[in-house]
């Protein structure tokens, strides 16, 4: 983080869940947790608040320091959090930040990838992940069987080698 880089972080139900943003200052920071103060809609005819009586907005500086905090209903301050670790939680958000959706795999009802084995009708490779109109193409087949097309998350995308088209059952993929 950089010197004077302030984030605001949401807490529901007294826990940590994430990281609103990043503000170059203070006064920024509290703009923020004042627009996401006053966010609410309607639900069975009455005004209901986005951020609400449980949850918490805390501004963090660059430092790691609780600098302001925000509750709707009870006085809370500072010293209140006092045992938060936000270096630990910034770790644990950019982790969860870095897993991305990079495309899809055919399963079993096991939940084990086809890919690569005698039930494949595709000729795909272990490493293989499908993309585009491959998808498409898969699930068609996969509704007329026990198999599942599944995605695949990962925080490395290299890992894999993303097919876009695959032709009928039994024909070879062709990568991008």
């Amino acid at each position: 983080m950089r010197k004077f880089d302030f984030k605001v972080v949401v807490f529901v139900d007294g826990a940590p869940k994430y990281i609103d943003g990043s503000y170059p200052d203070l006064r920024s920071a509290q703009r923020r947790v004042v627009q996401m103060a006053n966010i609410s809609g309607i639900v069975d005819g009455e005004r209901v608040f986005a951020v609400d009586g449980d949850d918490d907005l805390v501004i963090v500086d660059g430092g790691g320091q609780v600098v302001s905090v925000w509750h709707r209903f009870l006085e809370k301050t500072v010293e209140s959090f006092a045992d938060f670790d936000f270096s630990a939680f910034h770790a644990e958000c950019e982790a969860r930040e870095a897993v991305r959706l990079v495309g899809f795999r055919i399963e079993n009802c096991a939940g084990v990838c086809i890919h690569g084995t005698e039930d494949d009708p595709f000729n795909l490779s272990q490493s293989d992940i499908l993309t585009d109109s491959a998808v498409l193409t898969a699930k068609g087949w996969a509704d007329n069987t026990h198999f599942i097309v599944k995605e695949v998350w990962s925080a490395d995308p290299t890992l894999y080698n993303k097919v876009t088209h695959i032709s009928e059952p039994g024909n070879s993929p062709r990568p991008f």
